[in-house]
């Protein structure tokens, strides 16, 4: 299973089923301690996670909202192996080849998962 938030930078992650860490609820509720342990944490434990970028030459090109998707798509092509199902939060996604999704507005509050995504490594915290 997968989860991205629509936001930058778009992450995907896919997360072993027995996954959790008491941390985790709202990741807008979390300090950015809390979001600086978790990420050796989730780095550890993710069976699989990418993450992209959006530049503002994209969004001239296509819009903040085609560009997101576009880097989500980016950030799931990442991931070995393919998920077998995409959970977003927000409301807004495009079909990545054949795989199912959902969108769900306020995931990171409802899927354990998605607000891990707001925590997860990328390259700008390196």
């Amino acid at each position: 299973m997968i989860f991205l938030p629509l936001n930058s930078p778009p992450s995907a992650v896919i997360l072993p089923e027995d996954f959790e860490h008491p941390f985790l609820n709202d990741s807008k509720q979390l300090t950015e301690r809390q979001r600086q342990e978790l990420k050796p944490f989730i780095e550890e434990r993710a069976l699989s996670f990418g993450v992209s970028f959006v530049d503002e030459k994209e969004v001239d090109q296509l819009n903040v909202l085609q560009a997101s998707i576009a880097a989500m798509h980016r950030a799931v092509k990442q991931l070995n192996p393919l998920p077998e199902f995409i959970i977003v939060d927000g409301n807004k996604f495009k079909p990545y080849r054949d795989v199912p999704h959902q969108t769900i507005v306020k995931g990171d509050a409802k899927y354990l998962s998605i607000c891990l995504l707001y925590t997860s490594p990328s390259p700008r915290d390196s």
